[in-house]
């Protein structure tokens, strides 16, 4: 049965209402102790260049152990999850350029938990905001007319759409059989070839 459409019953509310879960604060383990507080610094702009971070005054805050910044952290970007393809790669913290509304720009670490959101407010960002696409038909044009090729999300994919390119010109490069020759069952839709797509896979 799809969830969709369906009346989803939530058994873990009474628990939180009547004060009987275990909430962050709550927390007492032994291994918590000395344990920082993170606070992050969020870009308040769709789409835009982070032309200089100055952090230099929440540094000096009270309570503050470190204030680090994208081009400090050094972590290439990373996935959010496995076979995403590549192009979606995210860096933890912006470096040059902000993609999205609340993007972690800077991580405030402090001794108490209050302390981080007063030395977040004093960290100072210049922005230099660009165009925002916020309309999925304008997205798919941008997409379209941007001149930058994806990155092919594993060398299996490559290598299908290139053999792909050397098929009869009377059949599409994304067509395949709607059953297998070996099995008669269904070909899985993850056998076909990629359709063709242009342009890059991601804004900005």
């Amino acid at each position: 049965m799809s969830i969709m459409g369906t009346r989803v019953v939530r058994t873990e509310d009474p628990v939180f209402l009547t004060r009987g879960a275990t909430y962050t604060d709550d927390l007492t383990d032994e291994r918590l102790t000395g344990a920082l507080h993170l606070t992050f610094v969020r870009s308040p702009l769709a789409h835009a260049r982070i032309t200089s971070i100055d952090a230099e005054a929440a540094r000096n805050a009270p309570g503050v152990v470190a204030v680090v910044t994208g081009a400090e952290l050094g972590i290439a970007p990373k996935l959010l999850f496995g076979g995403a393809p590549r192009t979606m790669a995210r860096p933890f913290l912006a470096v040059d350029k902000v993609r999205f509304v609340g993007e972690p720009v800077a991580a405030v670490l402090t001794e108490e938990q209050y302390q981080g959101q007063d030395a977040a407010d004093l960290v100072e960002v210049d922005y230099d905001p660009l165009p925002a696409v916020v309309d999925l038909h304008a997205s798919l044009s941008e997409r379209c007319s941007s001149s930058r090729t994806p990155v092919p999300t594993s060398r299996a994919a490559t290598a299908t759409a290139t053999r792909s390119t050397s098929t009869s010109s009377t059949t599409a490069p994304w067509s395949s059989p709607t059953t297998s020759s070996t099995s008669g069952w269904p070909r899985a839709p993850w056998r076909r070839a990629p359709r063709p797509r242009c342009g890059a896979t991601t804004g900005g």
